[in-house]
């Protein structure tokens, strides 16, 4: 009886396991979830009779076709908004400031006049040497005259000895006063061309005490106001400039990423979200420790209301295929 039993419970198990590759090679696996929540639809009996006679299953290779594409964007990937310039704006000379006429939020142009310091040193060293390069003006054109004079004697001295009216000496000793008037003015040109650039560089001197912007943007700091003490070594800023309008996005990618790729740039920050297009211009040369990603740096195509130093979400998409 024993035995028979035995026997009845083998038959069972075989008929078991017979029923579970029936399903198995009849009807295949089920579907396979993706990451993404997709199914892979189920393999075809060609795929399931190619793949059983080399022993990897068909599924194997379908998702990693799928899942094989090269992702250049990391999900959910976060940039940040930077200046293409920007720049903590000081003086070239030590000074007190006189006059600050812009304030936080202004928008300049490059040349505008940011801020002035005291100048009355160097204003008065301006009228000295302008009075000094009038005075020399005026000692040269009186040369030039004595020269001129000079000149004629001569050259009546030499008509008169030709005409025996006069001796050989007299007509030498013009000679010699014309040469030494013409020397006399060579030498006051010289000095009046030493203080014409004696003043130019007392000018130049003069417009360091102006701090102008080096180009255009927006005032975002103002770290004195008039009355302070700044110096030129160690320079202490007056006011940080940034161009609002020029602004890039800096964030992570994969090495997949490539000069000229279009990227969304959104920012959720504010009344309502934003989102535009910016194109990859630089990337750097090196992977992040750590990680297989690289920096890249996209210029917005249009600031807008984007604001330095905000952080954004960057991701691919079809809307950043092109224009």
């Amino acid at each position: 009886m024993l035995s028979g039993r035995l026997r009845s419970g083998a038959v069972a198990g075989a008929l078991l396991v017979g029923a579970g590759l029936l399903f198995a090679y009849g009807h295949g696996p089920p579907p396979v979830p993706m990451p993404d929540g997709s199914l892979l639809p189920e393999p075809t009996r060609d795929e399931l009779t190619a793949e059983r006679a080399v022993g990897v299953h068909p599924d194997a290779k379908r998702v990693e076709a799928r899942s094989s594409a090269p992702e250049v964007m990391v999900p959910g990937a976060l940039g940040i908004i930077l200046p293409f310039e920007a720049a903590d704006v000081a003086a070239l000379v030590t000074g007190t400031v006189h006059a600050l006429p812009v304030r936080i939020g202004d928008r300049v142009r490059a040349g505008d006049l940011l801020a002035s310091l005291d100048a009355k040193v160097p204003t008065a060293a301006l009228d000295a040497a302008g009075a000094a390069l009038r005075a020399e003006q005026v000692r040269f054109e009186i040369a030039l005259a004595e020269s001129r004079g000079a000149v004629a004697r001569e050259q009546r001295a030499t008509a008169l000895e030709g005409e025996g009216l006069t001796t050989r000496a007299d007509q030498e000793t013009a000679q010699r006063d014309r040469e030494v008037a013409e020397l006399r003015a060579s030498a006051l040109e010289a000095s009046l061309a030493q203080h014409r650039a004696s003043l130019e560089r007392t000018k130049a001197e003069l417009r360091l005490y102006e701090v102008r912007a080096p180009f255009a943007g927006s005032v975002v700091a103002r770290y004195v106001d008039p009355g302070a003490a700044v110096t030129a070594s160690p320079p202490r800023p007056i006011v940080r400039l940034i161009s609002s309008e020029r602004l890039f996005v800096r964030f992570a990618a994969s090495r997949e990423v490539a000069l000229g790729m279009l990227v969304l740039v959104r920012s959720e920050a504010g009344p309502s979200a934003r989102e535009v297009v910016a194109e990859v211009e630089r990337i750097a040369p090196q992977i992040q420790p750590g990680t297989d990603l690289v920096l890249a740096e996209a210029r917005l195509r249009d600031a807008g209301e984007f604001l330095s130093g905000e952080v954004v979400r960057v991701r691919s998409g079809p809307g950043a295929s092109g224009e």
